[in-house]
Order: C-alpha cells, then structure tokens, then sequence
C-alpha cells in the first residue's frame, strides 16, 4: 500500500541522516588539516574514503588544490578530505612514495588505492576547474560524479584540451570514461 511505501521511505531517509551525521563526526563534510601521522591512519581506518593532499606551504599549486578540495568537500560527504604538511610528516612521505607537490593520495578501505601526482589527471595546467577534478576524482571512485557534468566535461576536455588531455591522449581514461554509458559513475 501506498502508507507503506511512505514509511519504507521515511526509514531510509532516517538511516541516510543517520549515515550522513556519523560521517561528520568523523570530519567528513569539510577539508581539514592534519598534523600527526597516527591521525591519518586512525582517519584512514575509520572513513571508507579518504582523498588526501599532500603540500608543502611554498608552492603555489598547493593553493590550488585546497581551493578545490575546499569545495568538493562541502558537495561529497560519502569521501573525507583532509590535508597533511608534507615536510612536517616526512615519515609519512616516505612510506608513501611521494616524491612532488602536489599529490593527492586516495585511500579505500584503509588502503592507498591511487596517487594523483601534480595536474597530469587534470590536463597538465593549473586552469582546470573544480568540476574538472570531480571528474578525476569521481573516475577513481572517491565521489558519485554528476552524470550531467560528465558529458559537459568529456566534451570540453577533447575540444579544448582540458581534463584528462594527457589521459586520454594515452588512452588511459579512453575506454571507460568516454564511453556513453551511463553507468560508469
């Protein structure tokens, strides 16, 4: 019946709030900085995904990245987004691998699943848009990307050599990103 649909709905909306109140707590819904290496293994046990820029204070793509993860942040609750000072971490820099700045380390389920390693994934400049790193990021199933923003994103990056310019000129995002499924996101 009709009544009891509504209240199936209502049951899972109640749950999502829940989901979504747990995920604040955990610092989900903002881009926040941390200091201490025991912090990012404690956030990368307790967050499903966590989207992780690595910085240093002096370079200024550094600044790009945060102006854009500031936003993203806000938008995709289901990923947390934190910064961590590369020179004041330098065990963490190490075990990681990284050797530039910037680079945005995507964790899963505890686990280092992808790096980001400056702008290449973005098109190779530093004028890409937030949309654009939604994109990448969504491509790596950090964030539910928008289907709709998808195809606008797709259609600019092979006209005008935005996003992905270099992925897709090595064919890396070609086959999946590309394509006219609907699903991929």
């Amino acid at each position: 019946t009709f009544e009891a649909l509504r209240q199936k709905r209502k049951l899972q909306l109640q749950k999502q709030m829940r989901k979504e109140a747990d995920m604040r707590q955990l610092g989900h819904g903002s881009y926040s900085e941390i200091s201490d290496t025991k912090d990012f293994f404690a956030a990368a046990k307790k967050s499903a995904k966590l989207c992780v820029h690595f910085y240093r204070s002096v370079t200024p793509r550094c600044q790009i990245v945060d102006a854009h993860f500031e936003k993203l942040a806000h938008q995709h609750i289901e990923c947390r987004f934190m910064k961590i000072d590369a020179e004041k971490n330098p065990y963490l820099v190490e075990k990681l691998g990284i050797i530039m700045m910037p680079t945005i380390v995507l964790v899963k389920d505890g686990h280092t699943d992808h790096s980001i390693i400056g702008f290449d994934e973005m098109g190779g400049t530093d004028d890409f848009t937030t949309d654009e790193m939604g994109f990448v990021l969504g491509h790596h199933e950090m964030i539910k990307f928008d289907k709709d923003l998808k195809e606008e994103i797709m259609n600019r990056a092979k006209r005008a050599g935005g996003v992905n310019t270099i992925s897709i000129k090595s064919g890396q995002y070609a086959a999946e990103t590309f394509s006219d499924d609907e699903d991929d996101f």
